[in-house]
């Protein structure tokens, strides 16, 4: 749990769930957003390589 509410960032089966609700910075911005689907993006990439 983060700042009070939960942070569903980890991986699914066959992808990641992103968005401004997964921030644990940023949440319910923009900024929280991007953060996210890159923070996600890493993830894929690094399980992959």
């Amino acid at each position: 749990m983060a700042h009070g509410r939960p942070a569903p960032h980890h991986a699914a089966r066959r992808g990641h769930w992103t968005g401004t609700e997964t921030s644990t910075e940023f949440f319910g911005l923009m900024e929280g957003a991007i953060r996210s689907g890159l923070r996600a993006a890493a993830e894929d990439h690094h399980r992959l390589m």
